[in-house]
């Protein structure tokens, strides 16, 4: 099981996994869209220099 944190208005989460290459922070993210109470999902990996985003 991974550790969640979630962001302010709940619509990001983050979290870290052990890779081969070290430890990845992972970000999930719902997106609204232009239809009331329907999100994007966004997976991804989060640069840390920046902490946006990275899509893969």
């Amino acid at each position: 099981m991974y550790e969640l944190k979630a962001g302010k208005n709940l619509t990001t989460f983050e979290f870290v996994i052990d890779g081969c290459k070290g430890k990845i922070v992972k970000l999930i993210q719902f997106v609204p869209t232009n239809y009331k109470g329907l999100f994007n999902l966004v997976l991804g990996e989060k640069d840390l220099s920046s902490d946006k985003l990275r899509t893969l």
